[in-house]
């Protein structure tokens, strides 16, 4: 967040983002500003785990049921073992 943030390096991050999408640098920082990026502490709340929109657990938990309803695939998958908070436990 800091470095995309940052003015000094806000176009270097544009050019690695972009990259990693296929997009032209130009044409990807447009998005920036619709973009919700979010912070560690941000990261924390949302991987913590609940029901809700407000968890990618819930989401998760929602958008699974949703697509075995609507035959995208036919039995729920084990959302709990796609997540993996563990990365953001150790940052502090």
């Amino acid at each position: 967040m800091k470095y995309i943030n940052d003015p000094a390096t806000r176009d270097d991050a544009v050019k690695v983002m972009a990259n990693k999408v296929g997009v032209d640098p130009t044409q990807y920082a447009q998005f920036i500003a619709g973009t919700h990026l979010l912070d560690l502490a941000a990261n924390k709340k949302v991987f913590s785990k609940g029901a809700g929109f407000d968890s990618i657990y819930g989401s998760t938990y929602h958008v699974n049921k949703f697509n075995v309803q609507n035959g995208v695939y036919k039995t729920e998958i084990n959302a709990d073992g796609l997540i993996f908070p563990s990365l953001l436990d150790e940052l502090k």
